[in-house]
């Protein structure tokens, strides 16, 4: 069996540096800069106008979760742009056609906007345009080929 050697604490730069009494957490021991503040911006979502499609699905109340989206994108069941999505890191951007299925119907929308966070239904009825008109109710078609209801 080998031992390593007994180093003292101070012979390495890295340890022990949150430690010191001048420091309160981790942000005042690392330095700040720009690049630094961007990436945690870009891994939050919205970078550049494009965001991730599971967590969009997410936010726009399509899916309970974003495992179950990023789920269905894996198994190729989500279109962007008339496209099977394989991978649920695939950015969207204002403008994308999504095509996938959701409860017993097929669903056909346009993204408006991206989210920032997953908010309230009214919030989330705007970030999307749909682009299949609602079918009328069976009362509706009766009325309009001269049936009696």
């Amino acid at each position: 069996m080998t031992q390593r050697p007994a180093t003292d604490q101070t012979d390495h730069p890295h340890r022990n540096r949150l430690s010191d009494k001048g420091t309160v957490g981790l942000a005042t021991a690392l330095p700040t800069d720009d690049a630094a503040n961007t990436t945690c911006v870009e891994a939050g979502g919205v970078e550049a106008g494009r965001q991730r499609l599971d967590k969009w699905l997410w936010c726009a109340r399509f899916y309970k979760s974003r495992t179950q989206a990023a789920r269905l994108c894996a198994d190729g069941l989500i279109r962007l742009n008339r496209m099977p999505v394989t991978k649920a890191a695939q950015m969207v951007k204002p403008g994308d056609i999504l095509t996938f299925s959701w409860g017993n119907r097929i669903r056909v929308v346009q993204v408006a906007r991206l989210a920032e966070r997953r908010g309230p239904a009214d919030e989330a009825r705007g970030l999307y345009t749909d682009l299949r008109p609602v079918a009328p109710s069976a009362p509706m078609l009766a009325e309009a080929a001269g049936a009696p209801a």
